[in-house]
């Protein structure tokens, strides 16, 4: 009888471990899901609605968003001494108006980059996957 116990137990470990990479897979197709969902509503939203006086209406509207965790480990002689763990979530919003013919794709500044701009002007979004608080 506690040879079958052994075999169960050690049968429900491998179950576990083998399946345990689809929990976190389903996790985080879960966080991606609502975040596409906020910005694909935020983009269809900002398409029909999003309008100055006396301005002509974007033609292109881009985001990026950016889930970044950080893993930090200090150690000295074999010893940890300090670890540390960040998590953001930054986004950027480009928006051009005009048309395809007219517009600042084209142009080069010298030591200033598009992507650059993107990393340094970046803006918070919640950590929370919260579809409301990601559209604010």
């Amino acid at each position: 009888m506690k040879t079958r116990n052994k075999e169960c137990f050690l049968l429900l470990l491998i179950v576990l471990f083998l399946f345990q990479p689809c929990i976190g897979l389903a996790q985080k197709n879960s966080t991606r899901d609502i975040i596409q969902r906020a910005i694909k509503d935020e983009m269809e939203r900002n398409i029909s609605r999003l309008e100055l006086e006396d301005m002509e209406r974007p033609f292109f509207i881009s985001y990026n968003i950016y889930d970044v965790k950080t893993f930090e480990v200090n150690s000295s002689l074999g010893a940890i001494i300090n670890s540390n763990r960040i998590h953001n979530r930054n986004y950027n919003v480009r928006v051009i108006v005009g048309d395809y013919s007219l517009n600042d794709e084209n142009f080069r500044d010298s030591g200033y980059s598009y992507r650059s701009s993107m990393l340094q002007g970046s803006s918070r979004l919640p950590l929370e996957d919260d579809y409301d608080g990601i559209r604010r």
